[in-house]
């Protein structure tokens, strides 16, 4: 009878018993949801590269990715702190199959980063033949190529 007692004096005494009429804490569906952290700015590419040649195959005008490193070290990766201050010669060209030159989409500084260049399928006489070409990515002695195929 005492243990009794005692053990209804201690429930009565306990937090949650004495005060019914306090708010329950939220619940984690009522807590507002924070936004997300931003976005982290791209990360400068490591190296000279020929990102995406879009669509392959295909016909018609195609769009050409290219990936412009700050400069290049010895052995092709990248070398320094990317900025747009150091920006570097670069070339773009389209050669047919047996080398011959079909144009060259620019022959400019371009800045480090992604650089997206539109080939429309003409050279310089018209329109190409169906058939493979090579699409050259130059910049100081480091040159990469990627085959690009046209549709008829």
């Amino acid at each position: 009878m005492l243990y009794t007692a005692l053990l209804r004096l201690k429930i009565s005494s306990s937090p949650r018993a004495s005060a019914p009429h306090q708010k329950p804490p939220p619940s984690p569906a009522t807590v507002a949801p924070q936004p997300p952290p931003p976005p982290l700015p791209p990360a400068p590419p490591q190296r000279l590269a020929i990102a995406t040649l879009r669509p392959e195959p295909g016909r018609g005008p195609r769009t050409i990715v290219v990936d412009v490193p700050s400069s290049i070290a010895p052995g092709g990766q990248a070398a320094g702190a990317a900025s747009a201050g150091n920006a570097r010669s670069v070339t773009v060209a389209i050669y047919d199959a047996s080398g011959r030159h079909v144009r060259t989409l620019t022959r400019n500084p371009l800045a480090p980063g992604r650089h997206e260049f539109e080939w429309d399928g003409r050279g310089a006489r018209g329109p190409v033949a169906a058939g493979v070409y090579w699409v050259r990515l130059a910049m100081g002695s480091e040159i990469v190529s990627a085959r690009l195929t046209v549709l008829k």
